[in-house]
């Protein structure tokens, strides 16, 4: 996960749009806001699950250019990554810029652009205390129709990781829950004989393509002895 929280605003030439008043004011969808108020950990997916059907707003900046006149806004990290700020309704746009106009799609559209236009995520309301960042495998699921869930929840993550562990000569279980500073808790239940191998594991898990591209935070291992 990275740290959008700091950087500087750029923007991108790109084709207009404006909202029809006889069919979209603008206004927030009150679901959306309510999970985008709510606690990250318990409403990320039920959020991710709304998002796929929402409007989201981009901003439209004047650009006095010959032959451009207005052009898209982007964000730009402090790290050197560029995001797509796109916002829940008019309101928050105009509180980010008053010289700002609304260029409305659904998300689904904005997460296939950020793609396409190589830009690494788009951040919600990014002016507000409640913005919301779309990055990584995320972004890949929205982008492509896909279902995305809680690392501890993906059934290929956990296949994944249970198959590594019960590989270990002596594990008799594994346990996989939610982590608490990372993404993933794992339990091995084995005999201290193997905590080397427990290690080691460890860092094979922490290099793997799908977890670092599902499970971005990482996942702990634990060893826990038999009785």
């Amino acid at each position: 996960m990275f740290n959008w929280c700091q950087g500087r605003n750029r923007h991108r030439d790109n084709g207009l749009s404006s909202i029809s008043s006889d069919v979209d004011h603008g206004q927030v969808d009150p679901e959306l806001l309510e999970l985008l108020l709510q606690d990250r950990l318990s409403s990320k997916q039920k959020l991710f699950e709304k998002l796929s059907s929402s409007r989201l707003i981009a901003a439209i900046m004047p650009k006095k250019q010959e032959q451009v006149e207005m052009v898209q806004a982007l964000f730009v990290s402090n790290d050197g990554r560029q995001a797509m700020p796109v916002f829940s309704c008019l309101d928050e746009l105009k509180s980010w810029n008053q010289e700002a106009r609304p260029l409305p799609l659904n998300a689904i559209e904005f997460a296939q652009q950020t793609l396409t236009q190589g830009l690494d995520g788009l951040i919600i309301d990014i002016a507000s205390d409640h913005k919301f960042v779309i990055d990584g495998y995320m972004l890949s699921c929205l982008a492509n129709g896909k279902e995305w869930k809680y690392p501890h929840q993906d059934r290929e993550v956990l296949d994944f990781i249970e198959e590594i562990c019960l590989e270990i000569d002596g594990v008799k279980n594994v346990e996989i829950k939610q982590g608490q500073d990372c993404d993933l808790q794992v339990t091995i239940y084995g005999p201290n004989s193997i905590a080397q191998k427990v290690v080691e594991v460890s860092q094979e898990i922490a290099h793997a393509e799908i977890i670092r591209e599902r499970a971005p935070q990482g996942a702990d291992l634990f060893l826990r002895p038999l009785l």
